[in-house]
Formats: C-alpha cells, structure tokens, sequence
C-alpha cells in the first residue's frame, strides 16, 4: 500500500470536529473559530437567525451522531427566548443537551446580555444562572460564560457582538476546548 495515502488518513483521525450550533449570533463565528483553532481542527457551524434554543438544538441527535470524545459541540442561543413575557425553562433545556450528547464535549455558552433591551439583563442573568447550576451537574457539559464581554464589544444597535466581541468569545472558545479556561 501506498506509506502517504495511510499518513493522510492517520492525520485525518487525529483531527478534532468542533460543531457549533446557534442563534444569529453565530455568524461569522466558524471561520474566527477555525483560524484560532489551526488545522488539527474541522470547525462546521449551523446557524439559525432569530431561533430560539429549542430550534437551535432541534437537530442535536443528527449533529451529534458523528462526534466523539476528543470532539465538541458548541451550543451559542437564548436571546430569543429570554422576554418581557417568556419563562424559558433552562433545566428542561440543559437535562436534553445532556441526555442526546453523552458521546463528546458540550460546551455551553451563557446567553449573551442585550445592549438593546437592557431591562432583560436581569432575567437573562438569573436564567444564566440556572444555567450554570444545571449543566455542573453534568460531567461533560462545561460553561462558557458570556458576562465578561463588555457593550463596547457588542453592535451599536446592542444585541449581536460585534468583531472586537467575536473574537473575544472565538478566544475563550479556544481556550475552553483546549482546557485552559477552567472558570466559568
């Protein structure tokens, strides 16, 4: 047999899938993600504009079946959920991720705050609460808190992040997969 062709598929099993599922807030998030990451991993991205985490994750089972433990799944939503009138039920949401994605590593964001609706920012920080609480519970779901990214690093209209926030959030990414960012 040919030594290079059974090199390149040794390096291809070598390489970790990263798979992330969002909201809007995901665009653009793949390809930051990916030139931090460097080529020993394969960054795929599905991004559902104004979906709210039950869309978001509503094709887990098919977006898992592949990934492995050296592998992560990537879940960025919430902000459609979080309003004047909803009451979004986060342990439901966390008890699914952790039940249809036993097979590889979750990384969980927290909800990103909105600029927009600043008035939501104290619901959204009680449900990122409950959301961290949750997902401890589980052995392969680690968090990634949003909080620190300050409204300068969000648009001018407030809601989505914008570069300066992308590639904050790309860089704890970066490190959350890697292990090093072992606080929330």
């Amino acid at each position: 047999s040919n030594p290079s062709k059974q090199f390149k598929v040794t390096k291809y099993q070598s390489i970790s899938k990263i798979t992330m599922l969002s909201d809007s807030h995901g665009h653009g998030l793949r390809h930051l993600l990916q030139n931090q990451l460097g080529e020993n991993f394969a960054v795929y991205s599905v991004v559902k504009p104004s979906g709210k985490c039950e869309n978001v994750v509503s094709d887990l089972d098919y977006e898992v079946r592949e990934l492995r433990n050296n592998d992560h799944l990537i879940i960025l939503s919430g902000s459609n959920n979080v309003d004047e009138k909803s009451d979004f039920n986060v342990k439901e949401y966390v008890k699914e991720i952790a039940a249809k994605t036993t097979n590889t590593n979750v990384i969980v964001c927290t909800i990103p705050l909105r600029y927009d609706k600043p008035l939501l920012n104290v619901k959204i920080r009680k449900k990122n609460i409950e959301l961290i609480i949750e997902s401890l519970k589980h052995d392969h779901l680690k968090v990634l808190s949003l909080a620190n990214i300050p409204p300068r690093n969000y648009s001018s209209r407030g809601l989505h992040l914008n570069k300066w926030g992308k590639h904050q959030l790309c860089k704890a990414m970066v490190e959350k997969i890697n292990g090093k960012n072992l606080n929330l």
